[in-house]
């Protein structure tokens, strides 16, 4: 489903059955849960969509995004009534050393690049309940409130601390978010 057939490192492969799959995959792993008397309440379609990294991966360019809410997974939903929510995320920051054009940008043009393109799109929203954002993601936190504020906003995930699970630490990381 990668452009490079591992775990880690590569970008999602625009083609309609893979797409399509996908979408299907989604909807499978709700149900499959369902069966087993665990409700899945959402999910998120890719964690750290920006990150071509050693850990498992898969790059979204925002259309790309986009184009697969609205054309796959979000009437997929729809057609199973299973009534989880679709969000965005979790969005994380950028990093100098993306290995494809058109990132590694300034943050201020990372909003625009991810998040902003996918909600800009009302056909891809409108299926769309919420962001999940990390810590690393925290610069476009300001932006998507004020251009969507109908969108809830979650942390999904929060920089790494000493271990120690002291008050300090919960509190720069609040502060983190805020």
């Amino acid at each position: 489903m990668k452009t490079k057939k591992v775990y880690n490192y590569g970008r999602i492969r625009m083609e309609e059955r893979v797409l399509d799959a996908y979408a299907r995959y989604f909807v499978k792993f709700v149900e499959a849960y369902k069966e087993l008397g665990i409700p899945v309440s959402m999910v998120h379609v890719q964690n750290e969509p920006m990150a071509d990294q050693k850990f498992p991966s898969c790059l979204w360019h925002g259309s790309d995004m986009s184009d697969f809410i609205k054309g796959y997974l979000g009437p997929a939903f729809e057609k199973s009534g299973l009534g989880t929510q679709i969000w965005l995320g979790t969005i994380n920051g950028p990093f100098v050393d993306f290995r494809w054009p058109g990132y590694g940008a300034p943050y201020e043009e990372f909003y625009d690049q991810f998040a902003n393109t996918i909600l800009s799109d009302k056909e891809a929203r409108k299926y769309l309940t919420g962001v999940g954002v990390q810590w690393g993601g925290k610069h476009q936190l300001e932006q998507i409130g004020a251009s969507f504020p109908e969108m809830h906003i979650m942390q999904t995930e929060s920089e790494c601390g000493d271990g120690k699970n002291e008050w300090e630490q919960a509190e720069y990381i609040y502060f983190l978010m805020y």
